[in-house]
């Protein structure tokens, strides 16, 4: 796989509806976003509200690093909720 080096200027935060998400990279790099024709992502974001509801992601692995000191995860379809620490990560 070809690699390539990009500045920070290169990614741009886009507003979603409780915060910000900058996506850092994905495979192939010409896939769609919108289409999720992508083997993986991966972006960070910022939720701004005290709850909010993840985008849906149906058929794809979803993986969460929290870098706070404390935050709970709840999804809804399949019901699953988890307790994340800082640097804990959790898969649905």
């Amino acid at each position: 796989m070809k690699q390539t080096y990009y500045p920070a200027q290169h990614f741009q935060a886009k507003v979603w509806a409780n915060g910000t998400t900058t996506e850092l990279v994905k495979f192939p790099v010409d896939s769609d976003f919108l289409k999720r024709d992508f083997i993986f992502r991966i972006s960070t974001a910022t939720v701004e509200a005290e709850e909010s509801t993840f985008s849906d992601f149906s058929g794809l692995t979803r993986r969460e690093v929290s870098f706070l000191v404390h935050t709970n995860c709840f999804v809804p379809s399949p019901k699953q909720e988890a307790d994340l620490l800082y640097a804990d990560k959790h898969g649905f």
